[in-house]
């Protein structure tokens, strides 16, 4: 928990696919995920927290 990752992908688009990958994901683990996005640089940073 509290751990963050930053990735640095193809397009926008893949940008907004992880960031939804990610929301239906805090279900299936039982988490919540904060997730901010820099469409400039094309990274989406996700941070795991507890519910």
């Amino acid at each position: 928990m509290g751990e963050t990752r930053t990735f640095i992908l193809p397009n926008a688009q893949q940008c907004d696919n992880g960031k939804s990958t990610a929301y239906q994901m805090q279900n299936l683990l039982g988490c919540k995920f904060s997730v901010q996005t820099d469409y400039a640089k094309n990274e989406l940073t996700i941070t795991k927290s507890a519910i």
